[in-house]
């Protein structure tokens, strides 16, 4: 079962997420459930509640678009309880990375697929964490060029992000080389979108100085 799309209906306060999905064709179908949540990874901290098997559309109300990012999933129910895999999931930002993160591999280090902020900050609820993911969601995936450093980034950050989490002195120094970074997000979203050149800049040199130095940590202790 895969969702097919993602459409907004606006209200005064907030925001309405209607969703709409592919039938599933199994004869002993017996429910559906969508779920929903601020990290990527499942499991999701809300759930619809059982959705009659005839029914392809479900409507989240009031969700808190203009703060977070929520991603959404669905799964199928036959009439034993069997629940099928996840759906292809879906954000309210119309982004989903094309390298998903495991679930394994998120841990602590996910905050809607910011491993590294997640790992060092330690909450994906961090402020920081938030306003990094926002500004992954609002200023580089909406281009060709931030989607490339997204993916980019998904493939080399699980490993860095388990690093952080058993090793307190280089999650200290990320976290710290990090708060500039979200100062200069921070000021792309609400203040200039020209700070984008500059955070972009500061992100790619903060990332590789820190990958460099823990790289020569290994090989240190390694020797």
């Amino acid at each position: 079962m895969s969702v097919l799309s993602l459409c907004f209906q606006t209200s005064i306060y907030a925001k309405d997420v209607t969703l709409q999905w592919d039938a599933n064709t199994e004869p002993d179908l017996d429910h559906y459930v969508i779920y929903w949540g601020t990290e990527f990874d499942p499991p999701y901290a809300n759930n619809s509640g059982d959705i009659d098997e005839g029914t392809t559309t479900y409507t989240v109300y009031g969700v808190d678009l203009d703060q977070y990012v929520y991603y959404f999933a669905a799964k199928a129910f036959d009439t034993e309880g069997l629940e099928s895999d996840w759906s292809k999931i879906v954000s309210s930002s119309g982004f989903v990375p094309t390298t998903p993160p495991s679930t394994t591999s998120s841990g602590g280090g996910g905050g809607g697929g910011c491993f590294i902020a997640t790992a060092a900050f330690g909450s994906g609820m961090d402020r920081h964490v938030q306003i990094l993911t926002e500004f992954r969601d609002k200023r580089l995936v909406t281009n060709p060029i931030g989607r490339s450093i997204v993916d980019a980034y998904y493939k080399f950050s699980p490993p860095v992000a388990d690093y952080l989490r058993n090793h307190p002195f280089a999650r200290a120094l990320m976290r710290y080389a990090l708060i500039p970074v979200t100062g200069i997000a921070y000021i792309s979203l609400y203040i200039h979108p020209l700070a984008l050149l500059f955070a972009f800049i500061l992100l790619l040199l903060t990332i590789l100085y820190l990958v460099k130095r823990l790289s020569r940590s290994r090989l240190n202790i390694s020797q």
